[in-house]
């Protein structure tokens, strides 16, 4: 009965992609389910009208907290090509499982729905205003074309700039400043940058405004980059080498430069214990688990923000063969099958078993708070290096 329910609540998401902060169907879905679970639902949580937190308090509610944090905002113009619909079925369903199976124990069973993941940092938002202050654990797992753990993630830099010059007709263009050329040096200084840079560090750009026509000199250019880096202490570092860069741009053309230059998802930490109680799971119900390397070029998520904070987990469950990119039209198509709903419910068991053993063995427990307690000492030990 719970899988019909679940399948048909993710699907219905899926046919009504939702933008970022805009998700008000897929929260009410979400929230009316869980409420008919006996769950207590805050929405609005943490300042974001389409967040929500839902409760179910276990014994005397008097120990530790465990949320599963949902998505559901979709891809512009690609509706949901992530399999965040995915996300949020298997959340909810982790957490009614985990309601149905803890059992005689003392804590908590808490559902978060985190909007806007896809580029408009729901968590970070949550987590800056106080939503996750009484959380202890959180886990949350990503449709992907296999079964995944290990896997960390990098952090991200968030830069927007426009370079503000001085327009005038192209016949005469040392009348003007040309906020173009202005943009154009800023890329060509960045590749040369390269080198200085750490590893790993990737920075990819675009021109979202040069002008509107060809015998003008444009008197407003802007630009917007993409900036990953395998921590937030490096990130520092690649940010003081672009102010640098910006400057010189400016003494070199004139135009003056107005940016966002600031720490945007942090790097993401895994936690073992957890996640090889996930694979455990996946591995009784017939799943083949892969482990990743740690770090590498990976995307970024604000899950990461959350894992400086707390033990949490953002592991991978397969719906789609290898090949099928995330962000894809066919992604999308795979995010809305038979097979990807059966692999959600795996998912949302392996889930709920791993939030139980937190529940329910305190030595466990303990095993991943000092997991995440080494991690935190192993950051800022990098911090001071940097």
């Amino acid at each position: 009965e719970l899988e019909g329910v679940l399948q048909e609540m993710s699907r219905t998401i899926h046919q009504n992609p939702e933008l970022g902060f805009e998700e008000h169907k897929a929260q009410a879905l979400c929230t009316d389910l869980l409420e008919k679970e006996g769950f207590s639902v805050e929405k609005g949580t943490g300042g974001i009208e389409t967040a929500f937190k839902a409760r179910f308090p276990l014994g005397n509610g008097q120990g530790p907290r465990v949320a599963f944090l949902a998505e559901y905002d979709c891809l512009p113009g690609l509706g949901h090509a992530c399999g965040h619909n995915l996300i949020a079925g298997a959340a909810v369903g982790a957490g009614i499982l985990l309601r149905r199976l803890a059992g005689d124990v003392n804590g908590e069973v808490v559902v978060m729905g985190t909007p806007a993941e896809e580029g408009g940092g729901g968590k970070v938002i949550m987590l800056e205003n106080g939503a996750f202050d009484d959380v202890g654990y959180a886990i949350m797992m990503h449709p992907s074309t296999e079964n995944l753990v290990g896997r960390g993630g990098r952090a991200t830099v968030k830069f927007d700039i426009a370079f503000h010059g001085k327009g005038c007709h192209s016949a005469g263009p040392e009348k003007g400043i040309n906020a173009l050329n202005a943009v154009i040096l800023l890329f060509n200084a960045i590749d040369n940058l390269r080198p200085l840079l750490p590893t790993d560090t990737n920075i990819n750009g675009v021109i979202l405004d040069g002008g509107k026509a060809c015998n003008v000199i444009p008197d407003y250019a802007h630009a917007q980059f993409s900036v990953r880096v395998r921590t937030q202490a490096e990130g520092e570092v690649v940010m003081e080498h672009l102010r640098r860069v910006i400057r010189g741009v400016e003494q070199l053309t004139g135009a003056r430069a107005e940016y966002v230059l600031e720490p945007g998802y942090a790097e993401r930490y895994p936690n073992d214990h957890i996640e090889r109680e996930i694979q455990k799971t996946l591995e009784e119900l017939g799943e083949e688990v892969e482990r990743a390397p740690l770090m590498g070029r990976y995307g970024s998520s604000d899950i990461g923000n959350v894992t400086l904070k707390m033990p949490a987990v953002h592991t991978y469950f397969k719906i789609a063969p290898k090949g099928v990119a995330s962000h894809t039209p066919e992604f999308e198509k795979a995010s809305d099958t038979p097979y990807a709903y059966e692999q959600m419910m795996k998912a949302a068991l392996a889930m709920a078993r791993a939030g139980s053993r937190i529940l329910s063995d305190g030595e466990f427990r303990s095993q991943v708070d000092e997991e995440f307690a080494q991690q935190v000492k192993a950051r800022e030990e990098a911090k001071k290096q940097a």
